[in-house]
Order: structure tokens, then C-alpha cells, then sequence
């Protein structure tokens, strides 16, 4: 199976598990049906950009659907470095590329959800879009 079907595999059974229609799930994530539909079949590649749409629309982290191969948007790139749950937390590790002069927005993590960054090169603005710039 490519990387593509298997992330699309992925979507459908946690779209099935929350119990969420097609179009339950295309107008929470935002994402058209017919766009849904095709990536549930494997017909479509999907950007990085709508599995974050859809997996905070099933209230799940990216990791549910991501696997160890990395994930290229137009934006961002993304590798699961490692992910670690029990009952008390979760905790996921990402290399993440973002291309120079770039903006990444994302919906906002879960209430009581951590994010540490570790920046390795350049300068990024972290925060609620609606923050303002110091």
C-alpha cells in the first residue's frame, strides 16, 4: 500500500470510530465532500495542510494519521519522530520544515495542550493569530 492510501485508510476508520458522516466531517474540517470522498478512496494525495483540518475536526492528533514517512504541504514538512501515550498523557515529536518566508496556520491545540518548540535555524512567530507582534 503507498503512503497515500495508507494515511487515507487511517482518516476513515477514526472518521468511522467517531461516528461522523462524510459531510458531518467535511463541514466541522471545512474540506469539501467530494475532496473527502477521494482521499477516503485513495484517489487523492492529501496536503498536509487538510489532514490538520480534518484530524482537529475529529478532535484527534495528526499522528493518528501520519506514520513515520514524512508528509510534504506546500508550506510545511513534516516527519513523526516518535509518539508515546498512557493513560495519563500523550506526547509526539515532529520534525517540522517550514519554508523560508512562509506562514503556517493551524487550528488551536485541545484546552491544556502543550507545544514546545525547539527552533533550529531562522526566526518563528508562535501564538494565537489574533496576538499581537512584539
Amino acid at each position: 500500500m503507498v503512503l497515500a492510501q495508507e494515511v487515507c485508510e487511517r482518516l476513515r476508520r477514526l472518521r468511522r470510530g467517531s461516528g461522523l458522516s462524510l459531510s458531518e466531517l467535511a463541514r466541522r474540517s471545512g474540506v469539501g465532500k467530494g475532496t473527502l470522498s477521494e482521499l477516503e478512496r485513495g484517489r487523492r494525495d492529501p496536503s498536509l495542510e487538510t489532514l490538520y483540518a480534518l484530524t482537529t475536526a475529529l478532535d484527534a492528533p495528526l499522528s493518528m494519521v501520519v506514520g513515520p514517512a514524512p508528509l510534504q504541504g506546500a508550506v510545511v514538512h513534516v516527519v513523526l519522530r516518535d509518539r508515546v501515550q498512557d493513560a495519563a498523557a500523550m506526547s509526539e515529536v515532529y520534525r517540522i520544515r517550514i519554508q523560508s518566508g512562509a506562514v503556517q496556520r493551524s487550528a488551536a491545540h485541545v484546552p491544556g495542550a502543550e507545544e514546545h518548540l525547539r527552533l533550529f535555524r531562522g526566526t518563528a512567530r508562535v501564538g494565537p493569530a489574533t496576538a499581537r507582534s512584539r
